[in-house]
């Protein structure tokens, strides 16, 4: 019966709107880890007076776990599909959307599948930052059957023999880059920042998102029409040429952490392309490939060599490296 009652609570809750109610969540004891393999993000947490311990698999969109009360009783069991988010691309305040359903402790042997409830048919929300912090920022992100082929995905030599690290979006649905600041921003400085795109033809009729983050922070984020032209992101001069971007971040020390995030959305089913391994990485770049060149701080923010490197351009690590390749 306590079990019973214990998932009557749950279902309550989540019905409710309650997992909506870890806006609060920072007040209570919590601990998140990413697992060895980089798959799976393990959150074990108190909210609205119950201790949550579930497992996300990002690139699976599901969640499981159990929930317990900490004054004693059994714990009830929790499977989550995720189903959307609201579309907001910062990894800590997207919304994210769950179908949910519950079970009690199973005691036989074996133990089938049956038994699970629904908690209901509409869609519960999850604030991102429940997740939060993980080894991949933007993994709240990520859309269920991620996919990337690394063949096409580091650094590069280009543009007049400069360094750049490069993601070919038609092979490369997400990928995540990290690097730590090698110098830090001053109150007022500004980031010239150069990010190239070549010709984008994939996802047809989709998006290709490049969004930047410095510690907690989205300093920037854009949504890329496709098919799309080739051209450097940002404003243009009054000539029509792309100039680059001019990002203020405020204050923030030499060693913060920099993450730039590019993923495709409304990729169509049955994408081919080739993963032949002798294709190493071509000398230059096919359609669907997007640069990281410069990340230059200056007190004006001008597009000028002279400005300190926020970054290396080639140096980026890799942080969603495990997600399969295109079947």
């Amino acid at each position: 019966m306590e079990s019973q009652t214990l998932f009557r609570g749950i279902a309550l809750l989540l019905v409710t709107g309650g997992l909506a109610l870890v806006q609060n969540a920072e007040a209570q004891p919590s601990g998140r880890r990413t697992t060895r393999d980089g798959k799976h993000q393990m959150v074990n947490r108190a909210e609205a007076g119950l201790q949550w311990a579930v497992s996300y698999t990002p690139q699976e969109g599901v969640l499981t776990g159990n929930v317990f009360d900490p004054s004693g009783g059994e714990p009830a069991y929790v499977w989550c599909r995720r189903v959307g988010d609201d579309g907001v691309m910062d990894p800590n305040e997207v919304e994210i959307l769950w179908q949910c359903e519950g079970a009690e402790r199973c005691n036989e042997s074996p133990c089938d599948a049956s038994g699970w409830s629904s908690f209901g048919n509409e869609p519960i929300p999850l604030g991102g930052f429940f997740f939060q912090p993980a080894v991949d920022p933007f993994i709240t992100l990520m859309q269920p059957g991620a996919y990337c082929d690394t063949i096409r995905v580091g650094p590069v030599t280009e543009f007049g023999n400069l360094r750049s690290f490069e993601v070919d979006s038609s092979i490369c649905s997400y990928a995540t880059m990290t690097q730590r600041a090698l110098t830090p921003i001053e109150e007022g400085d500004g980031i010239w920042v150069r990010i190239w795109n070549y010709q984008l033809d994939n996802p047809r009729d989709g998006s290709v998102f490049v969004t930047l983050m410095i510690e907690d922070e989205v300093v920037y984020s854009e949504e890329l029409l496709v098919p799309r032209s080739s051209g450097l992101l940002g404003p243009r001069d009054e000539n029509g040429d792309p100039i680059g971007l001019c990002l203020k971040p405020g204050a923030v020390p030499a060693g913060a952490l920099v993450a730039l995030n590019i993923q495709t959305r409304d990729a169509p089913e049955g994408v081919t392309t080739s993963t032949r391994s002798d294709l190493a990485r071509p000398a230059h770049s096919s359609p669907g490939v997007i640069h990281a060149l410069d990340f230059s701080v200056s007190a004006d923010c001008v597009a000028e060599d002279r400005g300190r490197q926020l970054v290396n351009a080639d140096r980026w690590d890799l942080v969603s490296d495990s997600l399969p390749r295109l079947p």
